[in-house]
C-alpha cells in the first residue's frame, strides 16, 4: 500500500468519524429543541391561566362602564393572544381546545345578567380593534355558531373540528379522543 492510499484510508477514517460526529449532535440539537418547545408550550400555559385567572378576579361591578369596558379588552386581549400562541404552536392544541369549549358553553349568556352578552362583546372588540385579522373574525364567527348547539357532546365535537381546521402544520393531539363523528 503506497503513501497515498493511506493518507487516503486516513481522511476518510477523519471524514466518517466527523460524519458520525455530527450526526451524534444533530441528535443532540434535535432534543435541545423538542425540550425548547415543550417549555414553551408550559411557559404559554402558565402565562395565559395567570392572566385569566387575573382578568376574571377584576371582573367589573354591573354600574362601572368604564370599568366593564375596560374589562372586556383585557378579556378578549387574552383570547386573541391564546389564539396566536396555538396557531404559532406554542399553545397545546389540546388545551386551546379544552379553554374554546369553556368558552363556547357561555359565548352567548351575558357576564353580568341583563347586560352585555360575551358574543356581542368580542364582535366589538374584533371589529374596533383587530378589524383585518380575517382569521381571528372567521375562527370566532364559527365558534359562535358552534356555540348555540345546546347538546355538550355535540358542541364539543364541532369544537374540536374547528380547532383542527386552524390548527398549525404538525400539531399534536394527544388527549383527546375521535369525535363521535370521527368515530362513525
Amino acid at each position: 500500500m503506497s503513501a497515498s492510499d493511506i493518507i487516503q484510508v486516513v481522511i476518510s477514517v477523519i471524514m466518517l468519524a466527523a460524519l458520525v460526529a455530527t450526526l451524534f449532535q444533530l441528535r443532540q440539537i434535535s432534543a435541545s429543541l423538542r425540550l425548547a418547545q415543550r417549555s414553551n408550550t408550559i411557559n404559554a400555559i402558565a402565562h395565559c391561566a395567570g392572566r385569566y385567572e387575573t382578568v376574571i378576579a377584576s371582573r367589573p361591578s354591573k354600574n362601572d362602564a368604564d370599568a366593564t369596558a375596560n374589562w372586556w379588552y383585557r378579556y378578549w386581549d387574552l383570547f386573541t393572544e391564546e389564539f396566536n400562541f396555538f396557531r404559532k404552536s406554542m399553545l397545546d392544541p389540546d388545551i386551546f381546545e379544552l379553554w374554546m369549549n369553556e368558552l363556547a358553553t357561555v359565548y352567548h349568556a351575558p357576564l353580568i345578567a341583563g347586560g352585555t352578552t360575551r358574543v356581542s362583546a368580542h364582535t366589538t372588540y374584533l371589529t374596533t380593534t383587530l378589524p383585518r385579522y380575517a382569521a381571528l373574525h372567521a375562527f370566532f364567527a364559527s365558534l359562535s355558531t358552534i356555540a348555540r348547539d345546546t347538546n355538550s357532546a355535540s358542541r364539543a365535537d364541532m369544537v374540536h373540528r374547528l380547532v383542527l381546521e386552524y390548527a398549525p402544520p404538525g400539531a399534536s393531539f394527544e388527549l383527546t379522543q375521535p369525535t363521535a363523528i370521527e368515530r362513525g
